[in-house]
């Protein structure tokens, strides 16, 4: 990635360089025709997961005296969410080592099978281009190849391979709400969500409830929890989920990039929560996670809690479906 890095960097620096007047260089300029090279801005470690964009930079960029980039597009092998796009700005670097947009497109780029286009129409013989693709479910657990092409003003086209990248086959939601004194079922079942809040205890896979003694506050329930440990809380139909704790996991992608560890996977799928496992979780803080698999055994998943306010707490889950 480093050595990409580099390769990228200094392509746009004889870029830029292409773009001043031949006579105020001292070293003559490399590039003859248009150049194009990529990298992956994305961190390595995180999972690429269905609904979250896996992000790249695309550089392209032709002496002066040939031309202009006239646009850039990138084709993926398994076409993405309608949100996938091409920054209409391109990016650099300034010696505050902030990062500074330039419009290059009036219109936006758009999205025709698994290809994403931008038109770049202003007067420009270098750019940096951000790319976003957003995979689907049908990505789940599949590898997308990327290719960037670039073409410019002389006719001239350069295509990089921008490699293949595996989506992840978990679920991720975030941000849930959960309001203090109220029933709150919860479901690791619904078709479309890693976690979300439905209506009765026979959908439920674990209830939460918060109790202001000392020893209990905020806890998740098993259907066969401990009747003394949510008093008043009806667990009549609710699921046997088992829960472990895990109160020292941040999770990078939950957390909002804050950390460094992600859970991934393998790690859903090597957990085993029927060992050491209980059927409730009690004292929840902020930044508090557990594992958990169904009573069915159809999902793992980790569940994190992203904050606790004076009325509600918020959650974030990820789910693997075995």
């Amino acid at each position: 990635m480093k050595v990409k890095l580099l390769s990228l960097c200094g392509l746009l620096a004889v870029a830029f360089a292409a773009c001043d007047d031949p006579k105020d260089n001292l070293i003559k300029d490399p590039v003859t025709d248009l150049s194009v090279d990529c990298i992956k801005r994305s961190l390595p470690t995180m999972p690429n997961i269905v609904g979250q964009p896996i992000e790249f930079v695309c550089a392209a960029a032709i002496p002066t005296q040939l031309g202009r980039v006239t646009s850039g597009e990138v084709v993926a092998s398994i076409e993405g969410a309608d949100n996938t796009y091409i920054d209409q700005n391109s990016y650099h670097t300034n010696t505050g080592g902030a990062d500074v947009p330039v419009k290059i497109a009036t219109s936006a780029s758009v999205n025709a099978g698994g290809k994403t286009t931008l038109n770049i129409d202003v007067d420009t013989c270098a750019v940096a281009l951000r790319y976003n693709y957003y995979p689907t479910a049908a990505a789940k657990g599949k590898k997308v190849q990327f290719t960037f092409t670039a073409k410019a003003s002389n006719g001239s086209v350069a295509t990089a391979d921008l490699g293949s990248y595996l989506v992840s086959a978990m679920d991720m939601t975030k941000g849930v709400s959960l309001e203090k004194g109220t029933k709150c079922y919860i479901s690791f079942h619904d078709a479309d969500a890693a976690i979300k809040v439905v209506n009765s205890a026979a959908e439920a896979d674990l209830v939460y409830n918060y109790d202001a003694k000392a020893d209990l506050t905020h806890g998740f329930f098993a259907g066969d929890a401990p009747t003394n440990l949510c008093p008043g809380v009806d667990l009549s139909g609710v699921a046997a989920t088992r829960i472990k704790e895990a109160g020292n996991l941040r999770d990078r992608q939950l957390a909002d990039l804050k950390y460094d560890n992600v859970v991934d996977d393998l790690d859903l799928q090597q957990i085993d929560v029927t060992k050491g496992g209980q059927a409730y979780c009690i004292k929840l803080g902020a930044e508090y996670g557990f594992w958990y698999q169904t009573a069915d055994g159809k999902y793992k998943g980790y569940v994190y809690v992203n904050s606790i306010s004076a009325n509600k707490i918020t959650i974030s889950a990820k789910r693997l479906a075995m």
